[in-house]
């Protein structure tokens, strides 16, 4: 009996592992967004998420560190998703023939009193980009050493970031009925 069901259990975790391969495969796959032009700079960052790895200012550069996790990902439907290692911030893009246009960013609230450079830097950082210090950002979009590295610029910032695997993709919820 005992072999059996370990049988029937490889058995089972084999076909879970072919599935999620197969859905893995299917739903990574970068695509360019629906208003980004073959020549548009957002095409490449499209699909992926970007690991931020500096900040520079006109007051010099702040290397970032791995571990505080700020990145900001792109999905082909026009929607993005970044942490400035604080906060959750999320929103719409439209692809210019430079990069980017950002609008309608929503995000999380949580303060940070503390004093630490590298983290003040990712917060400003990814808050330029996203438009939360002024509502709406145009970014510009550069490969510093193609494919795996970009510079995303604004005014007063330039952010350079790394591809770190693909942008996760959310299904839009099912309305649920609420007769009974």
């Amino acid at each position: 009996m005992r072999e059996h069901t370990v049988a029937v259990t490889t058995t089972r975790l084999a076909g879970a592992m072919v599935v999620i391969a197969a859905v893995t495969s299917c739903a990574s796959k970068p695509v360019a967004a629906p208003n980004a032009g073959s020549g548009s700079a957002a095409v490449r960052i499209i699909g992926y998420r970007w690991l931020l790895t500096g900040v520079s200012t006109t007051r010099g550069h702040m290397t970032v560190p791995r571990s505080f996790a700020a990145a900001i990902q792109f999905t082909a439907d026009g929607k993005y998703l970044a942490s400035d290692s604080l906060n959750a911030i999320s929103g719409a893009y439209t692809s210019t023939k430079s990069g980017f246009l950002v609008h309608d960013s929503a995000s999380t609230a949580v303060g940070y009193v503390g004093k630490n450079p590298q983290r003040l830097a990712a917060i400003a950082g990814i808050d330029a980009i996203t438009g939360e210090l002024d509502g709406q950002s145009s970014v510009t979009v550069t490969e510093a050493n193609a494919p795996s590295t970009v510079l995303m610029a604004v005014p007063g910032y330039t952010l350079s970031l790394r591809r770190a695997g693909l942008a996760a993709t959310f299904t839009s919820p099912s309305p649920t009925s609420t007769s009974t």
